[in-house]
């Protein structure tokens, strides 16, 4: 069941009486965030509109089990991981992040003037430093490129496999990496050049 502008209606919860801008619920509608204007924090409601926490940093995501939640603070560049009762899992330097499509490992760019992309497991464990910025993961998650800046005249692309080794460098910015089943791929496109077979 839907309300007003799509947003689902939990029985007996006034979304419009809840702090801040409405965010979403989670998987399960166990769980409402909203956001503060002007601030970098996320509010955590239970089903039944009670505050559960404050959370340092915007919304990024929910994980997919709905019971994690994802948030970035650009104030010293940070991202973490909090529980579904808004408990601190794990923190981790650098933004932008992006997880995995089996939601175990997450890239995040380093600081505004570092040009790398650090690649941790979600329960904040290191695995490797990589080239770039811009990381992206291929759809199988076997993958990962990252590029300069898009302005940048180098013009470079990287390629690493999951565990965080260079495969290949690249000229051309902002890549993608494509599975082609036809050529048993994977490929990789940057921006202005033809795809190239890895």
């Amino acid at each position: 069941m839907s309300g007003r502008l799509g947003i689902p209606v939990v029985p007996d919860i006034d979304v419009e009486a809840l702090e801040g801008r409405y965010i979403g619920f989670n998987g399960q509608s166990q769980r409402i965030l909203t956001g503060v204007e002007g601030t970098q924090q996320t509010l955590l409601y239970n089903a039944q509109g009670d505050r559960l926490a404050t959370l340092d940093g915007r919304f990024r995501g929910f994980f997919a089990e709905g019971q994690r939640i994802l948030t970035r603070t650009e104030a010293g560049d940070r991202t973490r991981i909090y529980d579904a009762n808004g408990t601190e899992q794990v923190s981790f330097v650098g933004g932008n992040p992006k997880l995995s499509p089996n939601e175990q490992v997450l890239l995040l760019n380093g600081a505004d003037d570092d040009e790398t992309t650090y690649l941790y497991r979600v329960s904040g464990e290191a695995i490797a430093t990589l080239k770039g910025v811009f990381g992206h993961f291929s759809a199988d998650g076997q993958r990962i490129a990252t590029s300069v800046e898009p302005l940048d005249e180098r013009d470079r692309s990287w390629l690493y496999d999951a565990a965080g080794n260079e495969r290949a460098e690249h000229q051309g910015g902002l890549p993608r990496v494509k599975l082609n089943a036809q050529n048993n791929g994977p490929y990789i496109v940057t921006s202005g050049r033809p795809g190239q077979k890895l």
